[in-house]
Formats: structure tokens, sequence, C-alpha cells
């Protein structure tokens, strides 16, 4: 059971099996697909499921021009453009932002999230669970919600020519900072 961290509903994935390499991801196609050089800023948020008694911190987002598969070996084998760099996602009350930035190389139209690492190099702790009706302890289960993707390049200040001369004060300040301009 969790409260969404947004609106009314979220979505869940499973990041590690340990009787096998399977993995579940949650992937969406993109509204348009990204610009080549453009900087794109990723965040979402993830809450580990309270009846699961294992955490990971290997999340993270691929961004690709076409739907990823699993193939034969269970995961997809990638390296995300995002990751988790937070350490084990443990909160199962709350929710744990993951962003980060990336360029793109143009033409990625699926965003994918998941654990894009084999068993092996999965990081796994132990936390136990509180719930009184724990479930299989064969797995880590997380929740996802609040994904949001910006096109950083359309965000920020125009530069403004202010002339030769500018006064900032008092300096330093405390509830307000004046500036003069000389023209």
């Amino acid at each position: 059971n969790q409260y969404s961290k947004e609106a009314n509903a979220y979505i869940g994935f499973t990041p590690v099996q340990f009787q096998s390499e399977l993995k579940e991801y949650v992937y969406q196609q993109l509204l348009q697909p990204l610009e080549a050089g453009k900087v794109y800023c990723l965040s979402f948020h993830v809450s580990k499921a309270d009846r699961k008694e294992y955490a990971v911190h290997s999340v993270g987002a691929y961004f690709s021009n076409n739907v990823l598969s699993t193939g034969s070996i269970g995961y997809i084998n990638a390296v995300p453009q995002v990751v988790n760099q937070s350490g084990f996602i443990t909160d199962t009350i709350g929710w744990t932002q993951i962003q980060g930035c990336f360029t793109a190389n143009g033409g990625e139209q699926f965003i994918t999230i998941g654990n894009f690492n084999s068993n092996a190099n999965t990081d796994t702790l132990y936390t136990g669970t509180n719930n009184p009706l724990p479930s299989d302890p064969q797995y880590a289960y997380y929740y996802i919600d609040d994904i949001t993707l910006i096109d950083q390049t359309t965000v920020g200040v125009n530069e403004l020519s202010i002339g030769s001369s500018v006064s900032v004060y008092p300096n330093p300040a405390n509830d307000f900072t004046n500036f003069k301009f000389s023209n």
C-alpha cells in the first residue's frame, strides 16, 4: 500500500529476482523524438514496496529509438542515461527522487525505467519488513510516479545588456537586494 506522489496512480516493477535474471521494466513512447545535441533533464520518484524485504540502488532510465527487449538473458543490457546516485532505495512511505541530465543522440522515442544490470552486478540490501504479511522474499519491488522530462535548452534566462555600471546593495543583504543601473 502506498499513496501516490502525484495525482492518484503509480506503476510498479521488479528490479531483481534472486532465482533468475528476469526483470521487469516500465516503458513509454514519448510524444516526440528527442533532438540531437539537446540537453534533457529527467526526474522521477520511486518507493520500495513495504512487503518486500530487499532494496536495490540500481534503478535508472534509458532512452532509445525503439522498444527494448530483455531477449534470452532476461534483462536489458544497456547503460542508462540517468541512474540513481543516492544509494539503496529503502523508503516505503515517502518517495525517493532520481534525476539527471544528458545530451540526446537524436531520434530517441522511448523511455525505459528499471535495472539494467545482471544479478551479479546488482547490489542488494536486506531491509526486512514491518508488514505483518510479508510476501515472497525472492525479489525486490518498487513503485514509480511523477516522471518529468524537460528540454533544458529551452529553460534559462536570456542575457540582458545593462551598460557599463551596476551597483548592488546592501552587501551583505538579509531580506532585500537593490540593483542600480547607470543608464
